[in-house]
């Protein structure tokens, strides 16, 4: 399963893209902003292609085990740890990791993107990579933001 997040906008704290699973659009993917200098927990990963595991501890995992078995983690992230795809409408909810969203809204007092259902699409995205797994398939997720950003 290939996983394509594609950026359709950003504000210097936040970035708007859009997910594709195989090709076809899937949902909306809310991040932090674009910054040269890495900022802990303000910066969005950079782009490039990463394998996708099973995470099986962690906060994360222990809010959402009763629905899900694990939660995405990017591995090989250039200079992060612990990038996740999770749960999470607003950009104080990512901190570095990927927050899916069935729909998205602009806050034009903050300057920024949120989400909204994002549980149950991230559901519904654990399931899709569950049963690709279950194929015997990898996971790899492709970030194209063109990094050349000026904010």
């Amino acid at each position: 399963m290939i996983l394509e997040v594609i950026k359709l906008a950003e504000t210097p704290n936040s970035t708007l893209s859009k997910l594709l699973l195989d090709g076809l659009f899937f949902c909306f993917i809310i991040e932090d902003g674009y910054r040269k200098d890495k900022q802990p927990g303000e910066t969005r990963i950079p782009d490039g292609t990463y394998p996708i595991s099973k995470r099986t501890f962690g906060k994360f995992f222990n809010r959402y085990k009763k629905t899900v078995p694990f939660i995405p983690h990017l591995d090989d992230v250039p200079n992060f740890k612990d990038i996740l795809i999770h749960p999470g409408n607003f950009i104080a909810d990512t901190r570095g990791c990927l927050l899916p969203n069935a729909e998205c809204g602009f806050d034009a007092v903050k300057q920024v993107f949120y989400g909204k259902n994002s549980t149950a699409i991230f559901f519904a995205l654990c399931a899709n990579m569950q049963a690709a797994w279950n194929r015997g398939e990898k996971i790899t997720i492709t970030l194209q933001r063109d990094e050349k950003s000026t904010n």
